[in-house]
Formats: structure tokens, sequence, C-alpha cells
């Protein structure tokens, strides 16, 4: 298992909101974020490999377990 650390303050990106939810899309091998309003969008596609689980740390970084 590789565990891989994903800012929430990745570049183009603000901090995640709260009330925003994290979903791990397994086929497409990325991580999609929604809003409390339903927004849908893709939060990581990159160095992804099938990831299975996600957790957030204290600091606010997103880890991904692939």
């Amino acid at each position: 298992m590789m565990l891989a650390a994903l800012s929430l303050l990745a570049p183009g990106r603000g901090r995640a909101d709260p009330g925003d939810i994290f979903v791990i899309n397994y086929n497409d091998n990325q991580i999609e974020q929604y809003t409390p309003a339903g927004a849908g969008s893709v939060f990581a596609n990159t160095g992804l490999s099938n990831a299975h689980s996600i957790a957030f740390a204290a600091n606010g970084d997103l880890y991904d377990a692939n």
C-alpha cells in the first residue's frame, strides 16, 4: 500500500469548506469533491492508482491509499 498526501491548498484550489464531501472514483482513478449544494468537481486525478481509502490529517492534508 502506498500513501500520498494531497494538500487541500492544491494549486488553483481553495481550502475545502465545512460540509464538503470527498469521494474516491476507483474506476477513473480520481478523488471528487462535492459541496453541500451538490456541485461536484475533480479534486485530484494524478498520481492515483486504484485509490481505495482517504483520510484527513489535523493540518488539512488529504491522504489516499493506493
